[in-house]
Order: structure tokens, then C-alpha cells, then sequence
């Protein structure tokens, strides 16, 4: 059985086939043109072949596997809206999230003590 990748490594070899294919041709060699020309077309019946089989399998587990993910919004990981609790905690625990939310905090205590962030032309962050 033929994986996803098999379609995606097909249809680059089909197009370099169809370079080599007019290279023969121009240099008179029928017989190998005629060759790569019927191995073109196998080649792209058998990706056809896989993204029906792909679609098929879609169709069959209710679409794609694709998961919904949201953005935290302290620190810009991505969590997925079916994460189990004990995932979600170990998230919200981690050294990454913890870390941004230290920066965060500092942050607003510097603006209570009358810092301010400037960003300059280079966009580089500064404190006033």
C-alpha cells in the first residue's frame, strides 16, 4: 500500500520524465521517448490513483485530521481544542509559558513605575 508521500515523490519524477522525454525526442531517439512517454502515464494514473485513495479515506473518518489549534495567549504556543487536561496543564506548567509570563509581569510592574516600551525605526524594543 502506497502512503501519501508515494504521490508527492510521483509527481516531481513525472515532470523530470517530460524533460527527458523531449530531450530524446529532439535527439531522434524514438524508441526511448515512446518508453518514457508510457512511463509518464503510469506515473500519473498512480497519483491519481493515491489522491482518490486519500480522498476516499477522508471521506471514510469524516475529513481530514487536521487539528483546531488556538494560540496561548501568554506565551504563543499553539494547543490543540481536543488537549486533555493533564496535557493542558503541562503546558500551562512548563518552563516556556512560566518564562513568558515572568517577562509579562515584570513588564507591567516597570509600567506602573513609569517605564515605557519604545520600539525604534529598526524595530528593536527599548525602555524609556
Amino acid at each position: 500500500m502506497h502512503s501519501v508521500s508515494a504521490a508527492r515523490l510521483i509527481f516531481p519524477l513525472r515532470w523530470s520524465l517530460s524533460s527527458y522525454h523531449g530531450v530524446l525526442g529532439e535527439e531522434g531517439k524514438v524508441d526511448e521517448s515512446s518508453v518514457l512517454l508510457k512511463r509518464q502515464e503510469e506515473l500519473r494514473a498512480e497519483k491519481r490513483r493515491l489522491e482518490d485513495e486519500v480522498r476516499q479515506r477522508e471521506a471514510a473518518t469524516g475529513g481530514t485530521h487536521r487539528q483546531k489549534l488556538r494560540v496561548c495567549e501568554v506565551c504563543g504556543g499553539k494547543l490543540s481544542l481536543y488537549d486533555s487536561d493533564r496535557r493542558l496543564a503541562d503546558h500551562f506548567g512548563g518552563k516556556l509559558h512560566l518564562g513568558f509570563q515572568m517577562i509579562r509581569e515584570k513588564v507591567k510592574e516597570l509600567r506602573v513605575h513609569g517605564f515605557a516600551v519604545l520600539t525604534d525605526s529598526e524595530g528593536w524594543t527599548t525602555w524609556n
